[in-house]
């Protein structure tokens, strides 16, 4: 009954999100294991950016770092929508962005390719955008661009940051024209075999209606990116 209940409250977080779980960040959570977007395990430890006192955080603000203990890099968090957050790295440059301006914007506007992290909401999400001629160019004409990414979805970040699971997909997205996904991939990461079951039957049953939010949540990003 516990586990039915717990997975019926999970398919919630992942259609509509949940409000009572937070980024590791403001957790407390120093280090988390998550699936990168090739399917490698890896260990991410964010710290916390204490603004002057008084200051109120708006949108691509400063909030925090994380460090990617399997590479050693430094990763600027900002502050997101909706309690979320987002760190971004210019792969034309393999540079990390460290400020949001519209210099940034463009910047990455123009790159081939970009690596973007969600944090928040018991999710950790990185996602590789690639184009041919540029991302806002080739999203806004039929060419279009293409996204892989990987969304780990933690139940309780908190109490049992070990115990999440993994939908990896491959999608086809552009302006003029309608999310296509290539291809999907699901694993569970927990030692309870009953959960593991229960998970698995709940991915069958809400498959499409979950990548389909989570590649609209992606499109959404770069139509923001694209119109600054």
């Amino acid at each position: 009954m516990k586990i039915a209940m717990a997975l019926a409250v999970i398919s919630t977080c992942l259609i509509s999100g949940c409000a009572t779980i937070t980024n590791g960040i403001s957790d407390g959570v120093t280090k988390t294991q998550y699936y990168d977007t090739d399917g490698k395990s890896k260990v991410i430890s964010f710290s916390k950016y204490v603004p002057a006192s008084g200051k109120e955080l708006r949108e691509n603000d400063i909030t925090g770092y994380f460090q990617d203990i399997t590479t050693g890099d430094e990763v600027t968090i900002f502050k997101y929508s909706d309690g979320k957050t987002f760190s971004l790295i210019n792969l034309d440059t393999a540079q990390p962005i460290k400020i949001i301006t519209k210099e940034t914007f463009h910047a990455l506007g123009n790159a081939k390719s970009f690596k973007f992290y969600e944090f928040g909401k018991g999710i950790i999400e990185p996602a590789i955008f690639q184009s041919q001629n540029g991302i806002c160019k080739d999203f806004n004409n039929a060419q279009g661009i293409k996204v892989n990414f990987a969304t780990n979805y933690y139940p309780n970040i908190v109490k049992t940051p070990n115990e999440f699971f993994t939908t990896y997909a491959s999608a086809k997205l552009g302006e003029k024209s309608k999310n296509k996904l290539l291809s999907t991939k699901f694993t569970v990461t927990s030692n309870d075999s009953k959960v593991r079951e229960q998970i698995n039957a709940m991915w069958k049953k809400d498959k499409d209606q979950l990548l389909q939010t989570d590649v609209s949540k992606l499109r959404s990003f770069i139509k923001y990116l694209c119109s600054k």
